[in-house]
């Protein structure tokens, strides 16, 4: 089809138009007439006519037509529907006339009286808009042939039938303006016997709740013969209008119903733009805000290659509904630059950038007002708007300028309240700066000088000097040192506020040398004093902080940093600090000779191969004691690893069974600050799919207890992410091979697009903080699809067979959405990218929202209800409610330190892991309840049964919390060795499974009535492990950085 040569609204007088111009010009084309529900496509060819309709049926058919007339029979008509099945390529009518039962004559009359019913309801179609196109109709018209109309057309004849009518269809349209009135009978008993049997019919349906369209359906009547019996009856005065209160409680009702059935239609139109602009015209009617402005921005996107100018007036409407749309405002600013449309685009501009600076983005605002400022240089607001955002990014300088050039604008314009709002906001800047004063008195109509400017005594002093000399014109050497030295003054005054002492001394001394007079020498040795003493303040107020500093450090029990400051302190120029500082280090140096001793004497073993059980166990308790408390403080030389053979006369006891083994064939390897001994070499023995780790070392007896392991899998390449399916049968992995593996039935299936593509370049997650997100690009499952998005655009997989199939949804935006990190009910996906967030709607692939917050995100969302919660990396916690998509997400609470992983939410409570402590935040009351010091900092949070909470930190701790709302308590507590806990944890039942850093896979049970978690076994893999632990039906699947993929058994 090509671009519409004539459209607007179905009126009668639009329509009348349209048929005298198609008989003048003699045109051939397509008529396409629609309301989003039912599409009436007429093609005029020469001297003839083909019409398909399709949608919701509006005048009788052809069927009913012919049982009208009496030209046919029902059972006839069963009969030829039958036929009809097997010879689809024929019309019901052709059909009954080779069957006998109808005769060619009357089918041909029945034909034209349905196609012109079919036109004279056009003229009473208030709701539809129309197009006609020159050239043939689209394809899927020809694919209707069953429902196709084929007549000559002879147009004179219809314009002069039309002709007839013409007035009246006009009354008839300005009196009944829309199908959802509804009328009611002007009397209760109304004598129906003076009236013909069509207005007795409706008569007779009429009760004051039923509209003309619902009237229409109930009695089968073509919509004209429905309008035009209503206006009738209405001019014999025995119906009238309901009241209009009762009228609009019952067009609000049919326009929700008219809502749900245009959405419903949404997912099978090709032709999206009729039903949308029908659609924004209900939200709108109806005061839908938020639905409005989605809708408006779809038809943008929808008509912006064929009709950029239109596109950009759906943009503006959707920013009138939704003006915090950011990247919307972007996109119409750019229009109107790039088409030469300066007034526009600067005034489009401003509201831009002063949504960005209300946001809080200011460096993003300042970039944009560079742009606008070199668009139109001479707009006062402009100026005044930059210079803003310049003074709240605290860029004096270049404020100033902007400030200047409002002022002169101001002055140009004669405006002088802008012009004195321009010198007071300068004179803020840089109250040091007399010409500014001047300027602002004179604008005020003020004296030059006031008694507040002589308050100032450098610049009275100055001024003095100044009046002086020029009085004396004798002096005038006097009167050049004195100007040297008030711009020397100035200098350093602006120097000394920067807090840049040495550099003000410069100018000082340097007119102090040149201008050698008694006053100036005096004037600027007051400086340099009063320089001195702001400098010694600043020192005395640094080495205070520097004193709290490592006050702090030693609370933290981090005492070779306490150290480190004290003896940095101790030779402080304030005698204060000095004194306090000396103090400390005195008795902490104490301190450190005495633990340095204890720690020496635990190394003491001239051997280790030679030391007893009983000494390693000495060694082990004396040495977690000392580095419970001075970890951080003491010099600890590493031990060496100790390897021996079993001990003399032990027993090893494997799942409860003794095996003889000699000392040659088994080693044992453990270190020293670990109790749990790896059994790493077990020579002439294989335990195939096991894990093998030793439990109890005790009175030469070795326990080791054997876990089931499945398998190794490997996808022949590095893996950036992987994810489960709903039933857990399929595990989706994304890397340098795209595959799923088959879990029940133990195959790889691979993808379409085979290996990773190397045109595509991976989105990486890098804004991400937390372990378990870092340099993975993480698949999400939701909707019957794993979710993956690159750089390209965003992909979903399903399978297909024993294939992956992939499918690049189109979503029409130009930047990356970044990379999935939620689905919410099967009906959104969430995607995160820098501080931008964004939403898919899944039953129909399009952008639902996209907002930005202040700053990258730091982990995933966490879905509550319909809440989702966000944290980023300002140290910020927001709230977004994603069932009303026009509701921006909300900042509710700000914390004074760095959030470091994925909060986690337990009875009814946030829990907020921080750089240096773990916070429990009531939502519902928007405060906080507890705060625990966590000095090492949360990388990871997990909740146990509701009632404990799971931390590890950055220092390789893992503690159990019992959650309580006042006074939580830490009732067990675990600690890797040379590792930390890396992913979330995996909880099932009472087994906690943990990923490490170095690689180790540890498993714990949970002893609720101990309060306490048992170390059960540990298996090393590859590499380290960052992705989370997936849960399976029946295994767990661990990813690590080497690429492999790890599959125990539950």
């Amino acid at each position: 089809m090509t671009k519409p040569l004539i459209s607007g609204k179905a009126s009668p007088e639009n329509l009348k138009n349209f048929f005298e111009t198609l008989k003048k010009k003699s045109l051939m084309g397509t008529l396409i007439v629609g309301d989003g529900i039912t599409e009436k496509i007429i093609y005029f060819s020469m001297g003839g006519l083909r019409m398909v309709v399709d949608g919701k049926a509006r005048v009788e058919t052809l069927e009913e037509i012919l049982l009208q007339k009496g030209y046919t029979q029902q059972k006839h008509l069963e009969k030829a529907k039958e036929e009809q099945k097997e010879k689809q390529e024929k019309t019901l009518g052709q059909i009954l006339v080779e069957m006998g039962y109808l005769d060619r004559k009357k089918l041909k009359e029945a034909v034209i009286e349905k196609v012109e019913r079919e036109l004279e309801d056009l003229f009473v179609w208030q709701e539809a808009e129309f197009q006609f196109s020159e050239g043939n109709p689209p394809p899927e018209f020809y694919e209707k042939k069953q429902q196709s109309l084929s007549i000559s057309f002879d147009i004179d004849a219809f314009l002069r039938k039309f002709q007839g009518k013409e007035k009246k269809w006009d009354s008839i349209a300005k009196e009944i303006y829309s199908p959802r009135l509804v009328f009611e009978k002007a009397e209760e008993n109304i004598d129906t016997t003076q009236f013909d049997k069509l207005e007795q019919k409706v008569l007779e349906s009429l009760d004051g709740n039923t509209s003309i369209e619902n009237l229409e359906e109930k009695l089968g009547l073509a919509r004209n013969q429905v309008y035009e019996t209503i206006y009738n009856l209405q001019r014999k005065k025995v119906i009238q209008k309901i009241s209009a209160s009762k009228q609009k409680e019952i067009e609000s009702k049919a326009d929700l119903e008219e809502i749900r059935k245009l959405e419903e239609a949404l997912d099978k139109a090709v032709e999206q733009i009729k039903i949308r602009m029908r659609l924004v015209k209900l939200y709108e009617k109806n005061k839908i805000v938020d639905k409005a402005a989605q809708n408006y921005h779809i038809l943008g996107d929808l008509v912006a290659k064929e009709n950029p100018e239109q596109a950009i007036g759906y943009y503006e409407k959707a920013v009138d509904y939704d003006p915090q749309n950011l990247p919307l405002h972007k996109k119409i600013f750019n229009y109107y630059r790039n088409t030469n449309q300066i007034e526009k685009a600067t005034e489009r501009g401003f509201r831009f950038a002063n949504l960005l600076r209300g946001f809080g983005l200011l460096n993003r605002a300042k970039e944009f007002f560079v742009q606008l400022v070199q668009m139109a240089p001479r707009k006062p607001e402009i100026r005044k708007g930059y210079a803003e955002v310049l003074e709240e990014l605290d860029q004096r300088q270049e404020a100033l300028q902007q400030y200047e050039a409002y002022a002169q604008l101001a002055k140009e314009k004669n405006n002088q309240k802008e012009y004195i709002q321009a010198l007071e906001k300068m004179q803020k800047l840089d109250d040091t700066n007399i010409q500014i004063r001047r300027r602002l008195r004179l604008a005020q109509g003020k004296s030059q000088w006031s008694l507040q400017d002589l308050d100032f005594w450098l610049t009275t002093k100055i001024f003095i000097g100044v009046l002086a000399s020029l009085i004396l014109l004798a002096f005038g050497y006097e009167l050049v040192a004195r100007s040297a030295f008030v711009k020397a003054g100035n200098q350093a005054r602006l120097l000394m506020r920067q807090k840049e002492f040495q550099k003000a001394r410069e100018p000082l001394e340097e007119v102090k040398n040149n201008y050698p007079l008694s006053t100036i020498v005096l004037y600027a040795q007051d400086l340099l004093d009063e320089c001195n003493e702001l400098e010694a303040i600043e020192k005395q107020n640094q080495s205070l902080q520097r004193l709290e500093e490592a006050l702090v450090y030693e609370f933290q029990a981090k005492y070779a940093s306490a150290l480190k400051l004290y003896q940095e302190l101790a030779s402080s120029t304030s005698l204060a600090v000095k004194k306090v500082a000396k103090g400390c280090l005195q008795r902490l140096s104490k301190e450190k000779e005495k633990v340095q001793k204890k720690w020496e004497q635990s190394l003491s073993f001239s051997s280790l191969q030679e030391a007893s059980d009983q000494e390693v166990e000495t060694v082990f308790a004396q040495r977690k004691r000392l580095l419970k408390k001075y970890g951080s403080f003491i010099q600890k030389p590493r031990l060496p690893m100790r390897i021996y053979p079993y001990p003399h006369g032990a027993e090893l006891i494997l799942n409860g069974n003794p095996l003889p083994y000699g000392e040659e064939r088994a080693h044992l390897v453990f270190s020293p600050l670990e109790k749990n001994i790896l059994v790493m070499k077990m020579e002439d023995y294989e335990f195939p799919n096991r894990i093998i780790s030793l439990n109890h070392l005790n009175k030469g007896v070795v326990r080791l207890s054997l876990h089931p392991f499945v398998r190794v899998l490997d996808f022949g390449g590095m893996i950036y992410g992987a994810a489960l399916n709903a039933d857990k049968s399929t595990l989706f992995v994304f890397g340098q091979n795209i595959a799923a593996y088959d879990i029940e039935g133990e195959k790889i299936l691979s993808s379409e697009l085979g290996s990773f593509p190397e045109e595509w370049e991976l989105d990486f997650p890098k804004y991400f903080k937390g372990w378990m997100t870092i340099g993975l690009a993480k698949p999400v499952f939701a909707k019957e699809h794993f979710w993956l998005s690159l750089k390209e655009g965003v992909y979903r997989f399903s399978l297909k067979g024993r294939q992956l199939q992939a499918r690049k949804v189109d979503l029409l935006q130009k930047e990356p959405l970044g990379v999935p990190v939620l689905g919410v009910e099967n009906k959104q996906l969430l995607f995160a990218k820098g501080a931008k967030i964004s939403s898919i709607y899944l039953p129909n692939p399009y952008i639902l929202w996209s907002y930005s917050l202040d700053a990258p995100l730091v982990g995933e969302p966490v879905q509550v209800g319909n809440m989702v919660y966000f944290l980023t990396q300002k140290r910020s916690l927001y709230e977004m409610n994603i069932r009303i998509s026009s509701h921006p997400p909300q900042k509710i609470y700000q914390a004074k330190e760095d959030f470091s992983s994925t909060l986690v939410v337990a009875q009814g409570i946030l829990f907020l892991p921080t750089t240096s402590s773990l916070i429990a935040y009531n939502v519902a009351k928007q405060r906080t309840l507890w705060k625990i010091p966590i000095p090492e900092g949360v990388i990871g949070l997990a909740v146990l049964r509701s009632r404990y909470l799971l931390v590890s930190t950055s220092g390789g701790e893992l503690l159990c919390i019992k959650l309580d709302k006042h006074s939580p308590k830490t009732v067990w507590r675990y600690r890797f060795r040379g590792t930390f806990a890396t992913t979330p944890f995996t909880i099932l039942n009472r087994w906690i499974y943990v990923g490490c850093q170095n690689g180790m896979l540890y498993a714990f049970s949970f002893e609720e009535d101990r309060e306490r978690l048992q170390l059960e076994w540990f298996y090393p893999t590859d590499a380290a492990i960052y992705a989370p632990i997936l849960n399976g039906e029946k295994d767990l699947f661990v990813i690590t950085v080497g690429g492999k993929v790890y599959q125990f058994r539950k």
